[in-house]
């Protein structure tokens, strides 16, 4: 009742603050345009209040909206994107949000008796849209038929804002993966594609092909395998989500928004403080002053990561980034992973922290990785809860976790400093990195270009190639769960040979267990290459197999997943039209075992592909088609998840991108992934907290790329 009663206070005061701002708009507002918005089916106060107020905040929304809002590009309602509007160009948004009955978006056809009619009575659009079946959805979701609700009443207020699925033809993730669309409170998808599908038939028939392609190349494959029989229920009734890769979170989206505004390969980060301590302020100022004048503005990127930041006159050309311009609804754990993802991204040769908690998170989880590849500073000052070091200010909080990664620490307050080294008892080795700040410019920071042996090591290579495509199986502890897999690839290879392929398979088996020892010397074909190696890394394992490789092509597969029977073929029949230096993957990949689900991978060419997206979240598997010539000259990176470096598939995929390759998916093909209840790889990264080896991307695009792709393709026009 208390909460009921909230909401109509708010709801009445939001009605009441509009109804005056529309009767007494003031200067510089038209009522005309103010009514056009407060009818249009895009325009939800309630719902621009939550969004940009947390819920608080007195006044009328409307107001806000036309006042400040529509120029900080906030949405008007769920269902309306101010960021996509076309602006010919201009890069801002529109003074004028003015009449939304006439706006369009470009190139989707937005229109205004389209959206009235399925947002005014939105029951009456997902039963009438040909893509609600309510027995299916019963049978899906077991809780909502156990609670007696009814079902279109329970998708309409819950089930779509939680992405479950109205029928087996609609699948929500995949559709706001390729429409690109935050996930905002209170957005139903399927009404948004009905607003916004131009032509329905078109995008229904997409997802019904990729639903009968993943049936099909199913069904050609299930007998090889007791757990994909399992999977085939599911699959063949749609209950199977289909997914696309990547990450559709705010922090994510707020990453894209973010890349899109750096425009140069700055080689010294500095992260500036929070205004709650002046003195810390005050310091920044000047080191970041000094710091310009030695690196010059080009080199050097300010960036305000923390709550609380207030926007300070500097220099002319100072290149300064604030999170809360990007996202200002960010919470200390999203701004820490944009910070992570910015440097990931840009790969400075240098960090330093000025008193920024978000950047002592930063450190204290992934400091032991970045501090590979950039050097990691930090400047720390006495505030008066440093006094008690159990109630502790940034220093005491965070120096005895980071002070192993990091490569300097600065205070101008030596007393602290010696506090610090008596307080954690460090050594003398640690205790060199403690340096007195008498002066701004006393600070020593590596600056320039990436050292060039951050990379990996390139391989050698020979230009003549006797066969068309070897295929690399990576094994290690899969037992008779490699079975299956020889059965698939045999298969596949044979589809191959009856195309006039030449091909040859090069098991890798890396530290194994007696179990796949055994299985491989009893039951691989005679003509296999078996070799057994100690590298006790994946990635230095498929280096291996590249090294050795005689084919043009090569084709990768670990030894507990299964190929397409024609993902061979059709790969190299693909890669042998493609001009363009390219690795090749699966339409979609079926994951089975303890979890299942489709997904379906992107081409670099799509447009809804955003190659900074990469850093953010691995786009693809690591069961790749490359030819031998690239794999030789970008080499997959090790992994050391004791330093929390990991996932070499995703560091590869985002090297090749950086070495300016396109990835590509091969129509109608796919592969089956198993998923492992316990002791995956994956997994155990994961629980490390590992990142993947940067590539340093963002500079690589930079340098060469369409800047049309590093925008957003419903905003600036190009």
């Amino acid at each position: 009742m208390i909460r009921f009663l909230s909401d109509w206070r708010s709801a009445a005061g939001d009605f009441v603050g509009d109804l005056i701002f529309l009767l007494f708009p003031g200067p510089g507002f038209r009522r005309r345009d103010i009514l056009d918005v407060w009818r249009s089916p895009f325009w939800s106060s309630a719902w621009y209040r939550r969004r940009y107020f947390d819920g608080k905040g007195r006044g009328s929304s409307l107001r806000h909206f036309f006042a400040r809002g529509e120029a900080d590009g906030h949405d008007p309602g769920p269902y309306f994107e101010n960021q996509r509007i076309d602006r010919a160009g201009s890069g801002k948004a529109p003074r004028k949000f003015a009449r939304l009955s006439l706006l369009e978006f470009a190139g989707s056809g937005l229109t205004y008796e389209r959206a009235c009619a399925v947002l005014r009575d939105p029951r009456k659009a997902v039963r009438d849209s040909g893509l609600w079946d309510e027995a299916w959805y019963l049978e899906r979701y077991p809780d909502v038929k156990a609670s007696g609700k009814d079902p279109l009443t329970h998708y309409c207020k819950d089930g779509a804002m939680e992405m479950r699925q109205p029928g087996p033809l609609f699948a929500p993730a995949l559709y706001v993966s390729t429409a690109r669309l935050a996930r905002k409170p209170g957005l139903n998808p399927l009404l948004h594609y009905l607003i916004n599908a131009e032509n329905s038939e078109e995008s229904r028939g997409e997802v019904s092909r990729l639903r009968t392609h993943a049936i099909e190349q199913w069904a050609q494959t299930v007998d090889l395998d007791a757990d994909l029989r399992q999977t085939g229920a599911d699959l063949k009734s749609g209950r199977l989500a289909y997914v696309r890769p990547g990450r559709l979170d705010r922090a994510a989206l707020a990453w894209l928004r973010l890349g899109r505004t750096l425009t140069l390969p700055y080689s010294l980060v500095i992260v500036l403080p929070a205004e709650n301590e002046p003195q810390a302020v005050l310091a920044a100022r000047d080191l970041a002053r000094a710091a310009i004048e030695r690196h010059g503005m080009a080199g050097v990127l300010l960036v305000a990561a923390d709550r609380g930041y207030i926007e300070h006159s500097w220099p002319p050309g100072t290149h300064i980034q604030m999170l809360s311009n990007v996202e200002s609804e960010l919470g200390s754990g999203e701004r820490a992973e944009l910070l992570l993802w910015l440097l990931l991204a840009l790969k400075p040769r240098s960090v330093l922290n000025v008193h920024s908690e978000v950047a002592w998170d930063v450190f204290e989880q992934f400091g032991k990785a970045l501090s590979v590849f950039m050097s990691l500073n930090a400047v720390v000052f006495r505030v008066e809860s440093d006094v008690d070091p159990l109630d502790g200010g940034f220093a005491h909080r965070y120096f005895r976790s980071t002070v192993a990664s990091l490569g300097a620490v600065y205070s101008s307050d030596e007393v602290l400093l010696a506090d610090l080294a008596r307080t954690y008892a460090i050594g003398s080795g640690e205790r060199q990195k403690l340096k007195p700040l008498r002066t701004a410019d006393a600070i020593e920071l590596p600056a320039g270009r990436a050292r060039a042996s951050d990379g990996p090591t390139k391989l050698s290579f020979s230009p003549d190639w006797p066969l068309d495509v070897t295929v690399v199986v990576n094994a290690h502890k899969e037992g008779c769960l490699a079975h299956p897999t020889v059965q698939s690839l045999s298969r596949c290879l044979g589809v191959a040979h009856a195309r006039g392929l030449k091909t040859e398979v090069i098991v890798v088996m890396d530290r194994p267990d007696l179990a796949t020892l055994e299985y491989f010397h009893d039951h691989a074909p005679s003509d296999w290459k078996v070799e057994r190696v100690d590298l006790g890394d994946l990635g230095k394992a498929r280096n291996h197999g590249a090294l050795l490789a005689r084919g043009q092509f090569v084709a990768f597969i670990d030894a507990d997943d299964l190929f397409g029977s024609n993902w061979i073929s059709a790969a190299c029949h693909a890669a042998r039209k493609e001009a363009r230096p390219a690795v090749w993957h699966p339409e979609v990949s079926i994951y089975f075992g303890a979890a299942a689900k489709v997904m379906c991978h992107v081409d670099a060419d799509d447009p809804s592909f955003d190659p900074l997206s990469i850093v953010s979240a691995n786009q693809w598997t690591a069961l790749a088609f490359a030819s031998a010539d690239l794999l030789r000259r970008v080499p997959y990176p090790a992994s050391d998840i004791s330093n929390q470096i990991g996932f070499e598939d995703w560091g590869w995929n985002e090297a090749t991108m950086a070495d300016g390759c396109i990835h590509k998916v091969v129509r109608d093909t796919a592969h089956f992934i198993r998923v492992k209840r316990y002791g995956s790889l994956v997994g155990q990264t994961t629980a490390a907290r590992s990142i993947h080896v940067p590539a340093g991307i963002l500079p690589s695009l930079l340098g060469r790329a369409d800047p049309c792709r590093l925008r957003d393709s419903g905003g600036e026009a190009c």
